[in-house]
Order: C-alpha cells, then structure tokens, then sequence
C-alpha cells in the first residue's frame, strides 16, 4: 500500500521545513503524528522546547543496525526524562521517531521530542542524556554518532560557549 506523501510547505495551515530537493517527500501519516503531539505538548505546558536528533551507528560497520536499538533507547530515554522533577516542574516528555534508509548505506533515526521548557531551559542536557543512553544502547564509547540538529547560529554560539568553558562538543 502506497502511503500518502506532499511536497508542500504547508501542512494543516502550519508552516513545515522546505525540502532538501524537488524529490524529497513528507509522509502524511507523520505530519498528522507531529502535529498530534506537538498540541497535546503545548495542551499541558505554558512553554515547550522542541528539539530534533538523529542518531547513527558507526560507518566502519563495528555495529549492525537493529531496529530493537531505537525502541529500546525510547523507552530508557524517556523514562529517565519522566523522572526528572525540577522546581516541581516535569519534564513530560512526547516523541516521535522515523528511521530513514533511503540517502545512506546504513539505517539511521530521525527523534523529535517535545519537553516541558519550564523545567528544562537548555536543550544541552537533553544533548547530553540522549548521548549517553544512545552509546549504552549501541555499545560504544565512540562520539558523533548523535547528531544535534542545530541551526548555523546555534552552532556558532555553541562553538564559542565551548570554547570559553573548554568544553568539547562534538557535530559530525
């Protein structure tokens, strides 16, 4: 069965990021989803931070993809968020995942959360949990293999953050 796909800008009278190219599709199915969860985020919190990784395995091949990784990341991932209580404030977070094959040799994920900004401010800490439990998941020390997905400024004020408080901050 042949899914529903639009190559417009415009979903449900929201604004969507362009594509890459003319062929690049946008599953309904997965806008309908997003939208879903990004209201019923901003139904139960006054501010809420929407923040998008991609999460790969090692291009030597070291570690076959398994599609078990991402459901057992998920879950640990979100479960340690659920956790978290800050100034009475819950983290409550709301996720959606796809994983992308097309445009590469290996499998990779796609992860857009959706968290309580009140309680968490700075989207480094999600960073920081989501790299960690990713390398535990796939078992590897090995850097780089989340992606944050950042725009130009934020990686710049990133990079000269770092730098000052000489911290490394790894973007493949």
């Amino acid at each position: 069965m042949m899914k529903e796909v639009t190559f417009e800008g415009i979903f449900a009278g929201l604004q969507i990021l362009p594509s890459r190219d003319e062929t690049e599709v946008k599953f309904i199915d997965i806008l309908e989803k997003q939208k879903e969860l990004m209201e019923l985020a901003l139904a139960n919190h006054s501010k809420v931070m929407q923040i998008r990784f991609d999460f790969h395995y090692p291009s030597d091949g070291s570690i076959l993809p398994s599609s078990d990784d991402i459901s057992v990341f998920s879950y640990n991932f979100s479960r340690r968020l659920r956790r978290k209580v800050i100034a009475t404030h819950k983290v409550d977070p709301f996720y959606l995942w796809v994983r992308e094959i097309h445009g590469s040799s290996f499998s990779h994920y796609h992860l857009l959360i959706w968290i309580n900004a009140n309680a968490i401010k700075n989207k480094f800490i999600i960073f920081g949990i989501a790299n960690k439990l990713w390398k535990n998941t796939v078992k590897t020390n090995e850097d780089g293999l989340v992606y944050y997905c950042l725009n130009k400024k934020e990686i710049l004020n990133t990079t000269m953050e770092s730098s000052l408080i000489d911290t490394k901050i790894i973007f493949p």
